[in-house]
């Protein structure tokens, strides 16, 4: 993809074994950790995320019961 377009590709696998291992674990690694945290974030936020966990949406209100079972009520 980018990488083969911009060469990276071919020179990382013309390089020795070695640099190729540093490579991978000190540029790539990181790189895609970095885009799946961005992208767990950003579907933490949406609706998406409580299919996923198997809740369902509720509003906050006034006298909700929380996941302790205890009511929680608004200060005021």
């Amino acid at each position: 993809m980018l990488t083969t377009a911009t060469g990276v590709l071919a020179a990382v696998r013309s390089a020795p074994a070695g640099l190729e291992v540093l490579a991978l674990l000190g540029a790539a690694v990181p790189v895609i950790y970095g885009v799946s945290w961005i992208l767990a974030s950003a579907g933490r936020r949406t609706p998406v995320s409580l299919v996923l966990t198997g809740r369902e949406h509720a509003s906050r209100g006034r006298g909700m019961a929380t996941s302790r079972g205890r009511e929680e009520r608004q200060a005021g």
